[in-house]
């Protein structure tokens, strides 16, 4: 018997879900269904004496695979593939998958030894003994025409039987691509057959080998979307960047839409409720999975660490970035613009401080005007103001004002010889005990959340200085 509670927590789950990796994960799944299905089919058929086919049909396969492979690497661009165990086990399974293998084995000796790929030859036949084909100019000319008005035109808009009209306007180039419409066929419909054998003939090798590599694909996928191989901060990062994609869709928008317009209808103090409503989340996180919460306000390393010790199912997962999310945006809620840009302006420059004896005596003496500036520049201002809800962040985005550093010291030798490891150091002391690493991680990295016109207003800075 479900309760109220359990509804509520699917419809949570179902919220937190990137629809898009289901997507991509179903279409990745049946496709490859098909493609494997297809290759059995001519395999079976061969067998059976019905058709033998020398990698004509195989070039179908190909095609769908080349969709797979896309789909596959579709997923490695979506942040909850990496955090859904139940993405990765399920592309596992096509790691070892050897159901086209013999196929490909059999098109790869008829390509040592040379094997000519046949086309049916029906129409090039047809054409060769005009007697069989009763009065060419009148089926180039009537019977086509009446036979594409009655089976295609009805299917059409009237602006797209315009452009069917012109493309199919000229019959003869069409059926038959020689200047010489009375001479041998070789181009158009009677020679389309041909065209495909021969293209099928050069390639054979590569079809097989394009089909071969399915093993690999699937294996380099699978290694790129597991968490285990990722480093604790990494591990977090993803963490966040799915977190921050969840609160940019519209299906959250709403619902924080409707969420607000439920507090402010209950018709008590909306201070109160924003209060016991962080309350509330503040219980289920810790109710839930308060090891990990409790990482979450450690530090990202630790978070990260967390995570990949913990192994989170699907249903868990998504409801952490639920909740996660959800304090967030409470906490977003409840603080004025002006107060959150204030706070932030205060502490990270307080943070910044912690570096200026590092700084080179090129600029040592401006340090502090130079970092104001900085702080308080358009574009790197709104990324310092956007971070999450974590003890961690101190009112405002640590991990940006770690890139801030790491630009300053890349491009500028800001901080002299000093290296990741000594700015990572002083920045962790004060926030949270052995979280030097992921200070040094941060400025280490080469990856960047800054964008160019960020590096511009850095670069402007430095100029008046």
């Amino acid at each position: 018997m479900t309760t109220m509670n359990d509804d509520k927590e699917r419809r949570n789950i179902e919220l937190a879900a990137d629809h898009e990796v289901r997507r991509l994960l179903d279409l990745v799944t049946k496709n490859w269904e098909v493609a494997k299905s297809r290759m059995a089919q001519i395999t079976q058929e061969r067998e059976d004496g019905i058709n033998i086919d020398n990698g004509v049909e195989v070039m179908a396969v190909y095609i769908r695979m080349e969709r797979v492979y896309e789909y596959l690497y579709g997923l490695t661009r979506h942040s909850q593939s990496y955090l859904l165990p139940s993405v990765v086990d399920s592309l596992r399974t096509f790691i070892d998958d050897e159901s086209m293998d013999a196929e490909l084995v059999r098109l790869i000796q008829l390509t040592i030894q040379n094997e000519e790929v046949k086309s049916t030859d029906f129409w090039i036949k047809l054409m060769q003994n005009q007697s069989e084909l009763p009065n060419k100019e009148k089926f180039l000319q009537s019977m086509l025409p009446k036979t594409i008005m009655k089976y295609i035109l009805p299917n059409l808009t009237p602006e797209e039987m315009m452009d069917v009209a012109k493309a199919v306007g000229n019959m003869e180039e069409l059926m038959n691509d020689d200047d010489d419409i009375d001479g041998p066929p070789d181009g158009g419909l009677f020679a389309l057959g041909g065209k495909i054998a021969e293209v099928v003939a050069d390639n054979r090798l590569q079809m097989s080998l394009g089909l071969l590599v399915r093993h690999a694909l699937a294996e380099i996928v699978c290694k790129q979307i597991d968490l285990q191989n990722y480093d604790d901060v990494d591990v977090a990062n993803i963490f966040e960047r799915a977190k921050q994609r969840l609160m940019a869709r519209d299906a959250w928008r709403e619902y924080w839409s409707n969420h607000k317009q439920h507090l402010e209808l209950k018709g008590g103090s909306l201070d109160e409720e924003w209060k016991k409503d962080a309350a509330e989340v503040e219980e289920r996180l810790h109710d839930m999975r308060g090891y990990i919460y409790n990482s979450w306000n450690d530090s990202p390393e630790a978070f990260g660490r967390a995570l990949k010790q913990q192994r989170l199912d699907d249903r868990d997962m998504l409801l952490l970035l639920f909740y996660l999310a959800k304090k967030d945006a409470i906490a977003r809620e409840t603080e004025e613009p002006d107060e959150r840009r204030e706070k932030m302006a205060e502490n990270a420059f307080e943070t910044a401080m912690k570096l200026r004896e590092l700084a080179a005596e090129k600029y040592y003496n401006d340090y502090e005007a130079i970092w104001q500036r900085i702080i308080m520049s358009e574009n790197i201002s709104e990324l310092l103001m956007d971070y999450n809800s974590s003890k961690y962040n101190k009112g405002f985005n640590m991990m940006c004002l770690c890139k801030i550093v790491s630009h300053l010291q890349s491009e500028y030798k800001f901080y002299g010889s000093h290296s990741s490891e000594d700015l990572g150091k002083v920045l962790g002391d004060r926030y949270a005990k052995n979280s030097y690493d992921t200070f040094s991680s941060y400025i280490k990295k080469k990856d960047t959340m800054l964008n160019d016109l960020c590096f511009k207003e850095i670069g402007e800075v430095l100029k008046n200085n």
